[in-house]
């Protein structure tokens, strides 16, 4: 349901959001406590967004405890649920993707791969890159992956050109995995 004109949304009404706009809030770092996740709402916040590039699970579970008790003491409904259309008192948004995790390499550096070739991608950040190994950001990185995996490692990484993405798959050896360009 739009407005019948822009002037509209600038004006009070009755019912909750009526307007249908979505004011998207970050949870979490200094947004966690039941007070301040409360006055987020009564300022307007009609979608909580938990954003999972940092932290850890129990942290945002415990933010999420808290905004489920901000909601039910504030008692402001802020939307509609997409499927029943009914009444809800919170959109909650997961941003999952977070940072991405970054190969360690000198920026000025060149590194090229053929297709075939084999790579092995370290956790140990202070590897220097080469066509051979790549240093990630992600120290989990070895419990992520399993054979058969493809992993995507983003443009302008090799070229500088937008055409330049290469994906790899893990293979497994039998002290690591590598990973295989495709």
């Amino acid at each position: 349901m739009y407005p019948d004109n822009i002037a509209s949304i600038l004006k009070e009404s009755e019912g909750s959001n009526p307007t249908g706009i979505k004011i998207v809030g970050t949870v979490g770092l200094q947004a966690q406590s039941v007070e301040v996740l409360k006055s987020m709402l009564e300022a307007g916040m009609t979608v909580a967004r938990f954003d999972f590039s940092w932290g850890d699970r129990e942290y945002h579970q415990k933010t999420y405890d808290n905004l489920q008790l901000a909601v039910k003491e504030s008692k402001i409904m802020t939307g509609r649920d997409p499927v029943t259309k009914g009444a809800v008192a919170l959109l909650v948004m997961l941003d999952t993707k977070g940072l991405e995790i970054t190969v360690m390499k000198d920026k000025s550096a060149t590194i090229e791969i053929s297709e075939g070739q084999s790579i092995t991608l370290t956790t140990d950040v202070h590897a220097v890159a080469t066509s051979t190994l790549l240093p990630v950001s992600c120290p989990d990185l070895p419990h992520l992956l399993k054979p058969g995996d493809p992993v995507f490692i983003a443009r302008y990484l090799f070229t500088g050109s937008e055409t330049s993405s290469t994906y790899l798959e893990v293979h497994p050896t039998p002290l690591m995995s590598i990973c295989r360009h495709m």
